[in-house]
């Protein structure tokens, strides 16, 4: 048996849900979702980042990038993004291109190992290695656009002039 009580409660619980909805309904659902991670990433509020969302997102890419990574695993790719006009074409597209460099300069280090003699334990490594290659390939293919493939081209040949000369 419901209480004098239970129907006041009732109305404010749907009174709540309408305010929110009316509120959240004037932004659009994908913008909320961004600005709530850099929210959580940055460690500001909200409405902070609602109204210097620009600033606040260009500070996070600086912060979030792994320099240290790009250098270590990329070497090729980090020369040549050096070249402001270069990094500007690739910022949103570093894990590809970081794919890409690693596919090619692997690429030539299989018939390298093979021609070395390694054999045995060597072979096992080897055959993971391919899988492991396909697997960057086929994401890198699908993933590239014909743009992207160009910069793609022109770190890779980078890479392949330093693996060359080892």
């Amino acid at each position: 048996m419901p209480n004098e009580y239970s129907d006041i409660v009732a109305g404010m619980k749907r009174d709540h849900l309408r305010a929110s909805i009316a509120l959240a309904s004037r932004g659009q659902p994908d913008t909320e979702a961004k600005l709530q991670a850099l929210s959580a990433r940055t460690g500001l509020p909200v409405e902070a980042i609602r109204l210097n969302q620009h600033d606040v997102e260009y500070r996070d890419r600086l912060n979030s990038f792994d320099y240290e990574r790009v250098l270590r695993e990329s070497p090729a790719l980090a020369s040549w993004a050096a070249d402001p006009a270069n990094a500007a074409v690739a910022s949103d597209d570093w894990d590809s291109l970081s794919a890409a460099e690693k596919l090619f300069t692997h690429a030539l280090d299989i018939p390298r190992a093979f021609g070395e003699g390694v054999v045995g334990t060597g072979a096992g490594s080897t055959l993971s290695g391919f899988g492991e290659l396909f697997g960057v390939a086929t994401r890198l293919t699908q993933g590239v656009s014909n743009g992207r493939r160009q910069v793609a081209r022109r770190i890779c040949e980078s890479s392949n002039h330093r693996n060359l000369s080892r």
